[in-house]
């Protein structure tokens, strides 16, 4: 009978413990929820990097980043305040603690006052070459850098990643930029350009909407299915934002935008 008792009165201090934790995690919940109620998660980005982010000419915000988070933020019921600059002064802004992040490769430098939630978009850098080039089957099966060798390569001045990885190699810089050097590969000026599938895509779209420009050679870029190089570009945030308990959360929504079909459909406005 006393072992029974004392049975009955270990339960009863086990059930008044966890009725403790219970309420202390209600309270912890809705001290949370205040301090987000009313208060925006401000978002700074680039004003120029197309198609993740971008202002058009009428002003308009537009880019890949911009509806996904967009996507995600309305379904994890937490109001949004967003706009864009120029960089630099995008990552000044969120420095100072005025935005509480911003979109961008984690570094080791940004990862000492910032967050990473899963990577938005991985980058993928691969080969973009003309179908009908007589030696396509060869480019199609390289698979890095080294195997460019022996190829017309096309590229932009003030690509970093290419500057750093193509020395030694046969490139010719284009000086109008990202858009001549996919106009040059569609012309035949060259053999390949190495650049962000998503990007490729998505400028080649935009071209063809211009009918001066080469619409049968623009169609018949096609990208390798080899990638050279992943770059991941997460929502940072900053350690110190009254936000950054999100990240669980971002992440949970990003990656069921990515297994109901949305984050798919969004690209597609882009690329396709």
């Amino acid at each position: 009978m006393r072992i029974n008792q004392r049975a009955a009165y270990k339960l009863n201090e086990l059930e008044s413990f966890l009725k403790k934790i219970f309420i202390a995690l209600i309270i912890c919940c809705l001290a949370t929820t205040q301090i987000h109620a009313g208060e925006p998660f401000i978002w700074a980005d680039d004003q120029d990097y197309e198609p993740f982010m971008y202002k058009t000419k009428n002003q308009e915000i537009k880019g890949v980043f911009r509806d996904i988070i967009v996507e995600i933020f309305s379904r994890i019921d937490i109001p949004l305040k967003y706009d864009v600059y120029p960089w630099k002064r995008t990552q000044a802004m969120v420095k100072s603690g005025q935005a509480d992040a911003m979109i961008t490769v984690p570094t080791q430098k940004r990862l000492t006052f910032l967050s990473p939630t899963d990577p938005i978009v991985n980058s993928q850098i691969s080969i973009f070459v003309r179908k009908d080039n007589p030696r396509i089957k060869e480019i199609m099966a390289i698979k890095s850098v080294k195997g460019l060798e022996g190829f017309k390569i096309v590229d932009y001045l003030g690509d970093g990643w290419a500057e750093k990885n193509f020395k030694g190699l046969e490139v010719y810089w284009a000086p109008g930029g990202y858009t001549a050097a996919i106009l040059i590969l569609a012309r035949k000026g060259a053999d390949v350009f190495v650049d962000d599938n998503i990007a490729i895509k998505y400028r080649i779209k935009t071209l063809l909407q211009d009918k001066s420009n080469p619409s049968a050679g623009l169609k018949a870029i096609v990208a390798s299915k080899h990638i050279f190089h992943t770059i991941p570009f997460c929502l940072l945030i900053r350690k110190d934002s009254k936000y950054l308990d999100i990240i669980p959360e971002f992440n949970k929504k990003l990656a069921e935008i990515k297994q109901d079909g949305t984050y798919d459909r969004i690209l597609d406005q882009y690329i396709k």
